[in-house]
């Protein structure tokens, strides 16, 4: 069994009893302890995974994916456009907390009485970590202090000024870059110290800070070379042959030990779980949360079909049966109506539509109402605690999981995969397309594709037919491929595509009815009698009628200024020019 890099310093447990090794008591230590003691040292580092971002239910539901059930919840703030200076759901300022830890340990370790091999993991990792923080800060603020120094209260400059964006972004590429060089030799390991920064994550997520930099929002000084630097980072990567992409997109979040992993945060029940299971799956299965996380008709409609075409373009395409000869990936990430799905079929109608003449009108009451048996709460679209839009999450939940086993906030070890294979596949086919090379672009997309199912993986003649083309192509495919991921509405946003895609909009869900035929042996029978709520409607010979509704309320509030999110106003108290225009 592997042993995961845990929220607490697990390699330690044999000290459990003993508040030693509590984060909060490791943190007020003083280095005469903490720097001399080679166990200390690896607790601290591991604390450095505990803090790494990892599942939210905001970022999707904020974005084009997905909608929250719950209209209180933070998400609904910034699609309507109330947040600021005093309540950012996705800021994290905070962020420099966790970067003290990094200078922390990046300025004690030289002199720390350990092996040369983990000195260098260790500020590897550091290294990496430091950069991360950074890279987040960077993609939402843009310019920020850059701190190296641990910094205490007789400090020099505790108020620093704000750098450049371009200043930002290369401090982070030359972070990404010394980790790399640091864990040169630590591309993969043993199972004692599986889930570790390594020289691919380093480098992948190099890339992708270049890609970042290169997009229209922050190249600034539209250098043109920001692509090639990622292309070349990217291309490096995927022909190491350290990573090969998982031939069952099913299984990208369940497998563990996936190839396709370069850097995850990972869970094993009971030191370190989350919630994700409770809060994503329909209310009848969901114990104690539910209703996040309801994908988008927007994102259904941009899976393309079996024969990779988009719906708009392959005539075999039918409205009235949409999800029929699909890409594989559809029903892999997402749970429609009449999928099989945590060992049942899952109906997401809401509400009927036609109905034969002979169906008694009781019985008619029961499925209108989906009034189940003994009390039992039920899965209608739309409803309390249900998804908002006819669909439901599915791309990590793990399906075989008991009911009793999971429940608000606990119970669920899906890891949280930061990057993997496919995004550096994509970002190198983004990358590649802004450098001209388009065929090339296009051999890469083809990877993704093929490894989909899709049985006609190149690209189309129609996608293929300039620059513009292809590039929204590759939006499209990140779109679909990374879904969930955390990453959708970074990529709007570095686009400058927010405004149009987002700004102004309402998004929508499917408005499914259901239509009943004439059913009366089946109504008479000893088994539609006897059985569930879900195993009579399984037994009704049905049709269904797919419509389309507004789920927004209002029209998404996307302005100019919010590409860079505000400072706190907890910040600006104390150093007010660190603010951006507009807030």
């Amino acid at each position: 069994m592997k042993k995961y890099i845990l929220i607490c310093a697990i390699a330690f447990l044999a000290f459990a009893c003993n508040d030693l090794f509590d984060k909060t008591n490791l943190e007020s230590m003083g280095s005469d302890i903490v720097w001399k003691d080679p166990q200390l040292i690896e607790a601290y580092v591991n604390n450095l995974y505990a803090n790494h971002p990892s599942w939210t239910r905001v970022e999707s539901d904020c974005s084009d994916e997905s909608r929250n059930g719950y209209r209180t919840h933070p998400a609904w703030k910034i699609i309507k456009g109330e947040w600021g200076v005093d309540d950012n759901p996705l800021g994290w300022w905070s962020a420099y907390t966790y970067i003290r830890k990094c200078n922390d340990i990046i300025k004690n370790i030289e002199n720390a009485p350990i092996d040369i091999n983990l000195k260098n993991r260790i500020k590897g990792e550091a290294h990496y970590f430091r950069a991360t923080a950074y890279f987040y800060l960077a993609v939402r603020y843009g310019g920020v202090p850059i701190i190296t120094e641990p910094q205490e209260f007789n400090s020099p400059d505790l108020r620093p000024g704000r750098k450049s964006i371009p200043e930002t972004f290369e401090f982070v590429s030359s972070e990404f870059a010394k980790s790399a060089e640091l864990l040169v030799n630590f591309k993969t390991y043993d199972s004692k110290n599986f889930g570790r920064v390594t020289w691919g994550a380093a480098k992948s997520m190099e890339a992708r800070t270049y890609l970042f930099w290169a997009s229209p929002l922050y190249n600034i000084e539209n250098k043109t070379d920001l692509w090639e630097k990622s292309a070349k980072l990217s291309s490096e990567v995927i022909t190491s042959g350290t990573y090969t992409l998982n031939k069952n997109v099913r299984n990208l979040f369940l497998d563990h030990s996936s190839s396709e992993n370069i850097f995850a945060i990972y869970y094993k029940m009971p030191e370190r779980q989350h919630g994700l299971d409770a809060w994503a799956k329909p209310v009848t299965i969901a114990n104690g949360d539910a209703a996040h996380w309801g994908p988008l008709q927007e994102l259904v409609d941009a899976f393309p079909t079996i024969n990779g075409l988009s719906i708009d373009q392959d005539q075999t395409y039918d409205p009235a049966n949409p999800y029929l000869n699909r890409d594989p990936r559809l029903q892999a990430f997402i749970c429609v109506n009449g999928s099989q799905y945590c060992g049942r079929t899952q109906y997401n109608y809401m509400d009927i539509g036609t109905v034969d003449p002979s169906f008694p009108a009781e019985e008619l009451m029961r499925f209108k109402s989906w009034d189940v048996k003994g009390g039992e709460q039920f899965d209608a679209a739309g409803s309390p605690h249900n998804s908002l839009t006819g669909y439901i999450y599915r791309k990590g939940i793990k399906e075989d999981l008991a009911i009793n086993a999971y429940s608000y906030g606990n119970g669920s070890e899906t890891p949280f995969i930061e990057i993997r294979l496919a995004e550096v596949i994509l970002n190198l086919a983004e990358a590649l397309n802004e450098m001209g090379e388009s065929e090339l672009a296009c051999n890469e997309l083809f990877k993704i594709r093929d490894r989909a199912g899709i049985l006609s993986p190149e690209v189309p003649a129609k996608n293929r037919q300039s620059k513009e083309a292809l590039r929204k192509f590759i939006q499209n495919e990140r779109y679909i491929e990374l879904c969930f991921e955390h990453k959708r509405y970074w990529d709007l946003r570095r686009w400058k595509l927010a405004e149009s895609l987002l700004g102004g909009r309402k998004f929508k869900g499917a408005k499914i009815l259901l239509n009943l035929l004439e059913n009366a042996d089946i109504l008479a029978s000893q088994a539609y009698k006897t059985g569930s709520f879900t195993q009579q409607l399984d037994m009704l010979r049905k049709t269904w009628t797919y419509q389309t509704y507004e789920v927004d309320e209002a029209p998404y509030v996307f302005e100019a200024k919010m590409y860079f999110m505000p400072i706190p106003r907890s910040e600006l108290e104390t150093n007010p020019n660190l603010n951006n225009p507009g807030w």
